[in-house]
Order: structure tokens, then sequence, then C-alpha cells
């Protein structure tokens, strides 16, 4: 039995956190005995009742971001003799940090999930930015593996950086909760949800922020579409951008803004295609939950959802980042498009790809490899 610990920041529902518990939920527990620590004390929208339900010895260091800087390492080691794992699996810039630390003393692994020189300044501003990427980057060299969540992803951090030791395991959807609803069960969700009955739902899921580009899309759609009562588009996320999407969208009765929910599956199920205008992502959980639904998918053309499409074949289409007529081809071509057979195409490649039971077993392989090959300074 491998005893493994899975350090991140908090447990708040986010994609990344969504990710553990997906791995968590499908690791072969006669192989490996799981156990969490988190760097801070939870918020709003935790998880871990979730997680603690999986059976699953948890702590928490308890640490402001501040306090972190001081005492996370001590207060890691004290820990880590007490629990005594064999491996240690982080994921995050503070998490990878602290766990860096540990290198030579047992094996390492981490999950690198974007890319840190358009993220980090996009985020925080350019100086603090870089001063970010520089320490995630010299804390991710020391890692024996370094699992990037897309082929991208991965092929970033060894042309941009130089890393050697990573690895691409894909994210993982659960399938047993993202599955396509059948017409009736469809059509009854969108009446509970209170959404359009009628007419073709266009479903966008994530922050409302400038890295999702929601005001491109909301612009185009208004110009287009905005009149048309047999489509609508559906915004299920919040975020910094809310108000100036709302004053965007304006009088467009068929721009729907839900806010934010804990029962994206419903609102999947309930619509007809997923749409993104995103800038910038490492590997897109809500189009993989989307296609999981049988969402047929238009989204820009970004290096993961090209990546997305190459597994996928028919029932994804791109158009290019910020261009109105590509966006409103794009819709046009889907909207004519055979929905069954992309519908089945969606559903097929993530079963056959993007499932939480494959990353598992990935997640476990890359555990025994490290650990057999693991020499200790």
């Amino acid at each position: 039995m491998l005893r493994v610990l899975y350090l991140v920041s908090t447990l708040k529902r986010t994609g990344p956190v969504n990710q553990l518990y997906n791995l968590l939920s499908n690791i072969d527990r006669e192989v490996i005995e799981p156990l969490v620590l988190t760097l801070s004390g939870e918020a709003a929208e935790s998880r871990w009742p979730d997680f603690h339900s999986l059976g699953i010895r948890m702590e928490s260091l308890s640490l402001s971001r501040l306090g972190g800087v001081f005492l996370g390492s001590s207060r890691l080691k004290l820990l880590v003799d007490q629990l005594k794992p064999d491996l240690l699996h982080s994921q995050g810039l503070r998490s990878d940090h602290l766990v860096s630390g540990f290198k030579g003393k047992m094996p390492i692994v981490s999950t690198l999930r974007n890319y840190p020189q358009l993220d980090y300044p996009m985020t925080y501003g350019f100086l603090v930015g870089r001063l970010m990427v520089k320490q995630h980057l010299k804390a991710l060299k020391r890692f024996d593996c370094c699992a990037g969540v897309s082929e991208e992803v991965t092929n970033n951090a060894m042309v941009q950086y130089g890393l050697t030791n990573m690895k691409t395991v894909h994210n993982g959807i659960e399938t047993s909760h993202f599955y396509r609803a059948s017409t009736g069960e469809k059509r009854k969700l969108r009446k509970k949800l209170s959404l359009p009955v009628n007419g073709k739902l266009w479903i966008t899921t994530g922050h409302l922020t400038e890295r999702k580009n929601p005001l491109f899309l909301i612009k185009t759609w208004k110009k287009n579409y905005g009149v048309r009562s047999n489509q609508h588009l559906i915004f299920i996320g919040d975020g910094d951008l809310k108000k100036a999407c709302q004053n965007a969208a304006d009088a467009a009765s068929n721009i729907i803004f839900v806010g934010r929910t804990t029962d994206v599956a419903s609102y999947l199920q309930a619509g007809d295609f997923y749409i993104s205008a995103s800038r910038a992502e490492g590997f897109p959980n809500a189009v993989l939950e989307a296609m999981a639904c049988g969402l047929p998918a238009l989204l820009s053309k970004i290096a993961p959802h090209e990546e997305v499409q190459r597994y996928v074949g028919e029932g994804v289409r791109l158009f290019e980042s910020d261009r109105e007529t590509g966006l409103v081809e794009g819709i046009a071509e889907m909207l004519v498009s055979d929905y069954e057979c992309c519908a089945e195409s969606v559903i097929g490649a993530v079963n056959q790809n993007f499932s939480a039971r494959i990353m598992a077993a990935n997640y476990k392989d890359i555990y025994l490899k490290v650990s057999a090959n693991f020499i200790r300074e």
C-alpha cells in the first residue's frame, strides 16, 4: 500500500479542486491510501465535506498566506513526520513551493494546470506575475514528475522552460455525474431551472473574467442574435465582469445570467450546445463536462481547444479568437450539422480519453514508477 499525501491551498469549489475530488473518487484504494492536507482554513463553498465522505484522513495547517511564508515549511515537516506518507502530490504555486523542499527526502509529484507565463501576469499584473512565474518554475524543476493536464501545457513547460520531468495526464470527468439527459428529462430540467423550454440553448460556464472573454461573446451575440426568440445564450458563473456583462447584454432577452451554482450538470443537461470564447486554458474542465453531457462545442481557437478537437473531431468546431465573423459562421454551421452524430462523437471522446477513471489510473502508474525509481539523497 502506497500512502500518498495530497497538498492543496484549500478545498474551495474550483476546477482544480474538482479534479482532485475526481481523482480521489476513482483512485485504486487497494494500492493507494490517500490523505489530504490543506494549507489554509476553509471559507465559503468548500468541498471539505465531500472529500471527508470518501473516508479519507484530512488535515489542515490553517495558515494565512503570510503565515504560510514564515511557518509553512516547518509546519509541513512536522505533519509529514507524523503522517509518514510514502509520496507527496501537490498542485498550485503555494503547495508546489513547499513540497519542492522535500526533494531527495521522498518522491514528490506535481500537477501543472496552466501556462505560468500567461496566466500569472494576466491575473496578478506584470511585475507580480513575473515573480510568480520565476518562483513556480524554480519549484517545478525539483519534482520527480510533473503532470501537465494537457499536451500543450506539457509542451509549453518543456519548450519554454526546459523542464525535463514532464508527463501528460489529461483532466478527467466523472461520467456518472455528467451524462446526457433524454429528451423528456431535458424538457423537465428546463422547466425546473426556469429556462426557455423551446428553442436552442447555448451554454457557457466559468468565471466572468477577461481570461474567459465573455464581453466579446455577449456583444457578438446581441448584434447577430439579440432578437431571435429561438436561440438563447446562457451564462453559468460569476466574476469581476458580471456587472459589465449584464450592462452589455442590456435588453437582449435571449441572454440569461444564471450566476454561480453547484448544479452545473443540470444546466448542461438542459442545453443543446456549449460555447466558449476563452483566451487561455490549461485543459478546459468545463468543455469536457459539457461534452460528457452530449453537448457539441463551439470553441475559440486556442491550443487546448485545438487539442480537444483532435480527440473529438466532428463534435467540436473552432473559431478565431475575438473574430466576430468566425463566431457567427461557427454558430450557423453547428445549427445545420448532424446533431446526433456530433453528440455521440463528444460523449465517445470523453468516455475513451477524459474520464476520471482513466485519469486516476494514469496517476497511479506515475506514483508506482516514481516510487520505484526514487533514490534518497
